[in-house]
């Protein structure tokens, strides 16, 4: 089942496919962010963004997909990369960005991606997957 039909079957995931929420410099305040209590989430984000010398704005726009709310559906899976990597604690190497993008998509059963990274992860020497 695709991204799109797995989030109109969902409330809180067609609600974001009505709205089309973003994530980048005009939505998030990261001045407030950095005011944040050391242990939130929010100020978790913004010193992960800060150490990695990365913004909301740093994923590239979608592009070659003609259907805008496919589109959407993409621009928000590299718009939540960061997130992802801010609430498992992933660094950004090679192996941390793996780890990222397998989180992200065993949760949205993203399958093309989960073959991508079981290969990946086999050509390094994990032979569990």
């Amino acid at each position: 089942m695709s991204i799109r039909k797995t989030m109109l079957k969902d409330a809180e995931g067609a609600e974001i496919l009505r709205e089309k929420p973003r994530i980048n410099s005009k939505t998030i305040d990261l001045d407030r962010l950095s005011k944040l209590p050391p242990e939130s989430f929010g100020r978790t984000y913004y010193e992960f963004l800060k150490r990695n010398n990365v913004t909301p704005d740093s994923r590239l726009q979608v592009r070659f997909i003609k259907d805008p709310e496919l589109a959407y559906v993409m621009q928000r899976y590299r718009e939540i990369h960061d997130l992802v990597h801010t609430v498992t604690g992933q660094p950004t190497n090679m192996l941390g960005n793996q780890n990222t993008a397998f989180t992200s998509d065993i949760d949205i059963r993203f399958v093309i991606n989960l073959i991508i990274s079981k290969y990946i992860l086999r050509t390094m020497g994990f032979r569990y997957f």
